[in-house]
């Protein structure tokens, strides 16, 4: 294999790890906001109360927030 190949294929695999690394973070991010939402439904949290955790703990805007909860929440 020429070096240019071999750098080519370098950088892919180096671009692979970090985007699978990144994915694997925000599937970790999810789960723990899945977690808080869950936890505070179970203890009798308000839906308000629930989102301003959220966006004090993940640093997310309301809208994001209030998706997060209407995502996670047991109908």
């Amino acid at each position: 294999m020429t070096q240019i190949g071999q750098m080519l294929i370098d950088e892919g695999m180096e671009k692979g790890m970090k985007k699978g690394i990144e994915k694997g973070i925000e599937k970790g991010m999810e789960k723990g906001i899945q977690a808080l939402i869950e936890d505070n439904r179970e203890d009798g949290v308000s839906e308000e109360r629930i989102i301003e955790k959220l966006q004090k703990r993940f640093s997310m805007d309301r809208g994001k927030a209030e998706s997060y909860l209407e995502r996670f929440t047991q109908k």
